[in-house]
């Protein structure tokens, strides 16, 4: 006895959440349009079934049937609904997700580019000072490679005095 009291509550709780969804208008549209729909199905369904009957030589389908597959396929309609509105949820989450994810990545990759540039700021003059020395080393002459090469160094050339010289005897002397 009680089992039916609490079957019959939540059958009222029911019919009362349907009562409710009916009066609205935009709502009540929509399952109207559900079921003609699903009617039109089911009578192109039977009137092809009853034409494939007919030429077996059988009778056609009984019409008391009609609701039954109507409501049938109403349900049908509604679950097809509802997987496709899970279906699209299921879409927007994933991408919502992505979109967090790259969005976040981004915002690594900028913080990251911020450091690394605040960290070649603050070393530059370390680095300067650095390559000041090093050029410094090679411009003295203090530090030489291995395999580098010195210059020859220059001689003065001996010149023979000019007046000693016979001009029309080149080879002598005077």
């Amino acid at each position: 006895m009680h089992f039916m009291v609490k079957i019959n509550i939540l059958f009222i709780l029911v019919l009362e959440t349907a009562y409710k969804t009916l009066l609205d208008p935009e709502k009540k549209k929509f399952f109207q349009r559900i079921i003609r729909e699903a009617k039109e199905r089911v009578e192109l369904e039977r009137n092809k079934e009853n034409k494939i009957r007919l030429k077996k030589g059988q009778p056609p389908l009984p019409q008391d049937t009609l609701e039954i597959e109507i409501k049938q396929t109403v349900k049908k309609i509604v679950d097809e609904i509802e997987e496709r509105k899970l279906h699209t949820e299921k879409l927007e989450t994933a991408y919502k997700k992505r979109h967090r994810e790259e969005e976040d990545l981004r915002k690594m990759q900028e913080e990251y580019e911020r450091q690394a540039n605040k960290e070649w700021e603050s070393f530059r003059d370390k680095r300067v000072k650095n390559w000041n020395k090093f050029k410094d080393k090679i411009t003295n002459g203090k530090r030489r490679g291995k395999y580098e090469t010195k210059p020859p160094k220059s001689k003065m050339e001996e010149r023979i005095d000019d007046q000693h010289i016979d001009i029309f005897r080149p080879n002598t002397i005077i």
